[in-house]
């Protein structure tokens, strides 16, 4: 947000001030008179300012916001004051948290004060812009030394459409003085005024809040110490005496302008008063009353969501209640007086990150629904039921919407110790992931999801939510930010109570949608609200209808399926009807199909039909006594046809009445008997409604859904006909095509996925003619339940070649495609596409763990089975005669769903190669191996010197030895041995043992036998993953050592720096050592007392772990450099002591680098609390979980960074000077050293891949291990038996090598003994031994 200020280009423009404020609002105001003439807010603008306005200062500016002072209208000063005609002084302008505020002053002058109101004052006008309101507030003082008097007014213009459809509303009963008619005090008696001549009257003591409504939005006007509002519009007339008013402006603007001026203020010297307005942008426009009466909702925004968020959703409820209460006058006895919304600033804390924050919101969500429900005993008692003199109910419970983590949120409530029963019985959720957390990265997260749908589950089985529903929405395949499978909430709660789907199958939506567009989506707001308002009922306490009745409703609303349910029978049908007296006219379709478009309809009507066309209704009758009672009557019809009989607004809405018909024989006056039929009403099918966009729709308006119904001709029983009421006027476009099919054409295939990865090809049969061909074809794919694969289908149409009179030269409808499953959680539709993507969302892979999953309720088992893919094809039967499906696996979109699905997989799967890489390099070096060339085995001419491996060729190694291929193997095993296991055991085992042991590894439950090929697949992507990381880490500790080894060597102050611990200062230049004595690492004991004080108080201990991530990678940077700076760089500095010690040097930075790679697995489980904890700072929330002040979880990690700093870890194996076998103590570590990493793999591999952030507790243990073993190795030197034997061979070797020897009474105490670690002061002492090449070729 900025202020700016700056002069026009063309040099007459006056100063003015643009103010740029929150979410695209800005104000503009003139200096000249303090005149705003800009308003924009929602991207419109809401003020009036004339094109013929003067604005070169030579008269007041006509529109904006002009300020009237000290006089109103005509009189001793000029027209209005001279406010509005002085130059303002720009004070200060400066942002705050919700917007911008400027403030401009007026004082008197020389001007003023020889004016006829000559006192002197000061005025202060405070502009103070945000994202949907504008203030504006003077403050008037008498600097004088008498008292004066003034009215004042701010004459507000206002940009409306029309002014014929604008509306003012809150002036009713309020008295007025109309200037136009000669004054006289008037009371005003409409609830909405309107203006349609020219009109200027000052409304006097107006109480409450003026709005000014047009369209599906308004402007509200609420006051402070002016008491008047005038209403003013020039008309045609005036408009034309105006020199700065064009002619034909006047229907775009209206002025209601607050002020005192029916009475004047008074001020006495030193006295002063603010007075102002505040414009406040609204949409929906309807509901006048500030007090909250109606239908409490709640909406609960997600992660790092805004509270904005609601607006897309209660602007669509309000439009659509408007709608109703329109069409519908009784909907108040009804008990649908409307919804107010209210919403909670939850400081967009990231809940999907941290389970604390979850905890923290539901507690609060449960005291606003306290607060919420405590407004309404007040206000709900003032209204009643219109017919009636019995009141609404009062309320007692709200609704939720939650989106995101906010329906997590809303969950997690009902568990809590405040939350009040029944407060809530319908909860709404979009986009949320109910079953698993997306990201499962924290404790608390997967600790508050485990014990939230553990009480769920239990509360529907014990009785405890009975009441409540719950609806899941989600985006599908477009929401990229959560696993649509996770929204699946069948687990949760019985169909009875719960209803799941994605967009694509929602009933006039039909898209994917992603997680954000999921709230201000137009179809999906309008869909959701149109939703609402049919199940609540204010005369319930619940504010909502029974669950049954609910459920049915939101059913009907939102499943796209014509599976889910029949019509009732009307009552008027219930009664027989003959066709003389009830229809326009009869058609008997002989041929089984009836074909009707607008010119067949006309044809029919005309003749002599004519006189009876004012009935308004025709019936066709199909033949269907000779059909089989298996065959199908397919319907498929355009409601535009049936545009005269409807108004437009409801086409979408209309469908045929379905009659069952009897021929009867009447004789008519003894001549020739006449042939009538009666008929009775039948139950139907509900339509489902087909997506189609026609060449000439207007793409900005919404689709004209086809409606296509199936009626089995086994309703129809004894009848004859099938009767089809229909309106007899025909539209102007539409088509209706209703056929009898003897056979419904589904297909069925149960391919391999070895078959599909080449193509599949499935045919239908060619129809022989267009009587009885089918509209509709389902082919039903028998695969597993399996969310991996996409299926790339390609549809080939076969045109008909025949010449039937019915042969059209195109199409009535291009080719729909709808995908869906026996679930009804998901169907999708394309039309007019040859080449779709089918993929389905499953349930989740992992099952509840409870007893409750496998209740007996036939219901609750029943729900969510599958049974394989459904793909229909509607297409035009009198232009094609059938086609072809080819069928294949889309492998890059399959590769992402699968990445999409297992993403944390990732995260385990890359700490056991992390483990084995570790492993494997202790491995080695135990072993006392090289695994390549040094520049001591160059310097021995070629032979090998133990070496600690690097981490790429550790993996390398890991890939040639083996290991790679253990791990496929045991990808592809696991998951098929669960499978076996448990159909073994299934009637051995009870439902919570199954479940969990579905749960490890991956889990089974919707992924088919496919699943082997996955982890496979994720265990080399994985094995990417570490590589890539160890590639990254080695180049950057490289380029930086190598830096500044560079750097130390240019500069002697920087070389003492960093080398301050160099190991060749222990070296004499004769080779001799150097006395040295230990010093007590004061620093790092200083940094332990502050990590362990500010981790318990104010820290948590994940930004202590990057402080100790942090530390480690500037330690092997520095290390590296050191061995950078050891290594000989010529034949001049070729000496053994020199390479050997540049060896030592690189074995602890490889270390210390594996060590790096092996804590990088863990940062991604620090970076939610690290997140949250700085946002909650940057909001100056200082509350923290009790575990994040848990020193034991980095103790492991602290420990070991402050031993590998100077020492390496201790080689567990022989002693490498004299084949000493090692003590029993190191064997005992080295087992374990292994067993722990082998543990640790063993649970990542199992356990981990749904509960990743257990990872981080396992690194810390192998953590700790290390450094105990670390730590060991000073005692265990203290009681070697062989430390007389290596003190006297260092001495001997000191004699053996070129420079002079070095004795045991100059050496450090501290040696390799037993094959344990070397310290960074002994390290003479070891280059010496290490240059003897007689002791050198014994070792190997």
């Amino acid at each position: 947000m900025s202020v700016q200020k700056f002069f026009g280009a063309d040099g007459v423009s006056l100063e003015r001030v643009v103010i740029n404020g929150p979410q695209g609002a800005s104000a503009e105001v003139y200096l000249y008179g303090a005149t705003i003439t800009s308003w924009k807010c929602d991207g419109k603008e809401r003020l009036f300012v004339s094109k013929q306005a003067k604005l070169d200062g030579s008269k007041p500016v006509r529109g904006g916001i002009p300020l009237v002072f000290p006089q109103f209208g005509p009189g001793d000063l000029p027209q209005h004051g001279f406010a509005r005609t002085r130059k303002w002084t720009l004070q200060y302008a400066e942002e705050h948290g919700q917007g911008v505020v400027v403030n401009l002053q007026l004082k008197d002058n020389e001007d003023t004060r020889a004016s006829k109101w000559p006192y002197k004052f000061d005025l202060l006008y405070t502009i103070d812009l945000t994202a949907t309101t504008l203030s504006t507030i003077i403050k008037y003082e008498n600097v004088d030394s008498q008292p004066f008097s003034f009215t004042s007014l701010m004459h507000t213009y206002l940009r409306v459409p029309d002014i014929a459809s604008t509306t003012v509303t809150g002036l009713k009963d309020v008295a007025y003085v109309d200037k136009i008619k000669g004054g006289g005090d008037l009371v005003e008696e409409r609830d909405a005024v309107t203006v349609n001549a020219n009109e200027d009257r000052v409304y006097v003591d107006v109480p409450g809040i003026v709005k000014v409504n047009y369209g599906n939005e308004s402007i509200a006007i609420r006051r402070f110490n002016f008491k008047d509002i005038v209403l003013w519009n020039p008309w045609a007339e005036k408009a034309a005496e105006m020199s700065d008013f064009a002619d034909d402006e006047y229907p775009q603007m209206i002025c209601v302008e607050a002020g005192t001026v029916a009475s004047k203020i008074s001020l006495n010297p030193g006295q002063t008063i603010s007075c102002g307005q505040i414009l406040t942008f609204e949409e929906g426009g309807y509901d006048a009353h500030d007090e909250a009466f109606r239908i409490p909702i709640l909406f609960v925004p997600g992660n790092a969501g805004s509270h904005k968020q609601v607006r897309s959703i209660a602007s669509a409820s309000a439009t659509a209640f408007i709608e109703l209460a329109g069409n519908s006058p009784d909907v108040f006895d009804q008990g649908q007086i409307g919804y107010d919304y209210f919403t909670v600033g939850l400081n967009e804390e990231l809940t999907a990150l941290h389970g604390y924050s979850i905890l923290e919101q539901a507690d609060f969500i449960n005291d606003a629904i306290r607060y919420i429900l405590s407004l309404y005993p007040e206000t709900r008692a003032k209204y009643r039921l219109p017919s009636q003199r019995t009141k609404f109910a009062l309320p007692t419970s709200v609704v939720v919407v939650g989106h995101s983590m906010g329906g997590v949120v809303a969950r997690t409530a009902f568990t809590l110790p405040n939350h009040i029963v029944g407060s809530v019985q319908a909860i709404f959720t979009l986009s949320t992931p109910h079953n698993n957390p997306t990201a499962s990265l924290e404790y608390y997260v997967d600790k508050v999801y485990s014990s939230v749908n553990s009480f769920w589950r239990h509360g529907f089985h014990n009785g405890t939510l009975d009441d409540v529903s719950l609806v899941s929405i989600a985006g599908g395949s477009l929401d990229s930010m959560i696993n649509s499978d996770y929204t699946y909430i069948g687990d949760l709660a019985p169909p009875k109570n719960s209803l799941s789907i994605l967009s694509s199958g929602v009933d006039d939506v039909w898209l994917s949608l992603d997680h954000q567009s999921i709230l201000w989506c137009a179809q999906m707001a309008k869909k959701f609200s149109s939703m609402l308002l049919q199940i609540m009922d204010a005369r319930q306490p619940s504010q909502l209808l029974p669950l049954d009745e609910r459920m049915s409703i939101m059913r009907r609303q939102l499943y796209s399926d014509w599976e889910r349910g029949t019509n009732a029978v009307p009552e008027s049908l219930t009664a027989n009807r003959t066709t003389n007296d009830d229809y326009s006219y009869v058609y008997v379709h002989e041929d089984g199909a009836a074909r009707l478009m607008p010119e067949d309809m006309k044809k029919l009507l005309s003749g002599d039909h004519t006189d009876k066309a004012g009935l308004g209704v025709a019936l066709h009758l199909l033949p269907v006594n000779k059909a089989t009672s298996d065959s199908t009557v397919q319907l498929l019809y355009d409601p535009r046809l049936f545009a005269i009989a409807h108004a437009p607004g409801s086409i979408a809405g209309y469908q045929p009445v379905f009659l069952g018909c009897n021929r009867i024989k009447v004789e008519s006056n003894g001549t020739k008997p006449e042939t009538r039929v009666t008929c009775r009403a039948i139950p139907a099918p509900l339509p489902t409604k087909l997506p189609m966009r026609r060449a000439d729709d207007d793409p900005e308006l919404p689709l004209y859904a086809l409606h296509y119904m199936e009626v089995p001709v086994g309703l129809l029983g004894q009848f004859e006909f099938l009767g089809m009421q229909l309106p007899a006027k025909p539209g102007a476009a539409g088509f209706f095509h209703a056929t009898i099919v003897k056979n419904l054409v589904q297909l069925e295939s149960s391919p391999s996925y070895a078959r599909l990865l080449r193509s599949l090809t499935i045919r239908t049969p060619t129809a022989k003619s267009h009587i009885g061909s089918s509209t509709r074809t389902r082919i039903r794919l028998n695969v597993p339940e399996s969310p991996f694969f996409v299926f790339r289908a390609t549809l080939a149409m076969r045109r008909s070649t025949s010449s039937s009179q019915f042969m059209s030269a195109s199409p009535r409808l291009s080719p729909i495609i709808r995908q869906s499953d026996g679930r009804r959680f998901e169907s999708r539709f394309w039309y007019d596409q040859n080449s779709v993507d089918l993929a389905i969302h499953g349930r989740g892979a992992y099952l509840p763990s409870d007893a409750i999953t496998n209740a007996e309720d036939s219901e609750l088992k029943s729900a969510g089975q599958w049974d394989g893919l459904l793909i229909d094809v509607w297409a035009d039967p009198d232009y094609y005669t059938g086609f072809e499906l080819a069928l294949r696996i889309n492998w890059y979109s399959s590769l992402n769903r699968t990445i999409k699905r297992y993403d944390m997989a990732l995260l385990a799967m890359s700490f056991v190669w992390a483990c084995l890489v570790m492993l494997h390099q202790l491995r080695t070096w135990n072993a006392g191996v090289s695994l390549e060339t040094t520049p001591s085995s160059k310097c021995r001419g070629g032979l090998a010197t133990p070496a600690f491996p690097s981490c790429l060729t550790s993996i390398e190694r890991l890939i040639r030895n083996g290991t790679l291929s253990v791990l496929l193997v045991a990808a592809v095993l696991t998951p098929i041995l669960q499978r076996v296991v448990a159909h073994l055991m299934g009637n051995v085992w009870s439902p919570a043992t199954l479940a969990s042991w579905n749960n490890l590894f991956m889990g089974t439950r919707g992924s088919g036998w496919v699943l082997g090929l996955v982890p496979a697949l994720l265990v080399i992507v994985s094995l990417g993953f570490v590589a890539l990381e160890a590639i990254v880490l080695t180049a950057i500790c490289s380029l930086a050592s190598w830096a500044v080894a560079d750097v130390s060597g240019r500069f002697e102050s920087t070389r003492k720096h960093w080398s301050r611990h160099d190991v060749l200062e222990a070296v004499s230049e004769d080779g001799r050592l150097k006395p040295r004595f230990v010093k007590i690492p004061v620093r790092p004991l200083i940094a332990t007392v502050a990590f362990v004080v500010f981790v318990c108080t104010f820290v948590p201990y994940q930004f202590a772990f990057l402080v100790i991530y942090m530390a480690q990678l500037f330690t092997a940077i520095r290390t590296m450099s050191h061995a950078y700076l050891a290594a000989p760089h010529s034949a001049t500095t070729l000496t053994p002591q020199r390479v050997l010690v540049s060896d030592v040097l690189r074995d602890r930075a490889r270390y210390q680098l594996g060590l790096l790679l092996f804590w990088t697995s863990s940062l991604p489980y620090c970076a939610p609390e690290l997140l949250v904890w700085v946002r909650n700072l940057s909001v100056m929330w200082f509350e923290d979980a009790p575990s994040d002040h848990n020193l034991a979880n980095m103790a492991g990690y602290f420990a070991l960074r402050l031993l590998a700093s100077y020492h390496i870890v201790p080689r567990l194996t022989f002693n490498v000077t004299e084949r000493v076998a090692p003590s029993r103590t190191a064997w005992w570590l080295r087992v374990m050293t292994y067993a722990f990493f082998g543990s640790a793999v063993v649970y990542a591999w199992l356990y981990s891949i749904r509960r990743p952030y257990i990872l981080y507790s396992v690194a810390n243990a192998i953590s700790a291990w290390l450094a105990l073993v670390q730590f060991a190795e000073f005692p265990l030197r203290l009681v070697s038996p062989v430390q007389k034997r290596i003190l006297s061979s260092s001495a001997l070797l000191g004699s053996r090598t070129s420079s002079p020897a070095v004795t045991p009474a100059t050496s450090p105490v501290v040696a390799e003994f037993s094959g344990f670690a070397r310290s960074a002061k002994p390290l003479a002492t070891l280059a010496a031994s290490r240059s003897d090449d007689q002791l050198d070729r014994k070792l190997r």
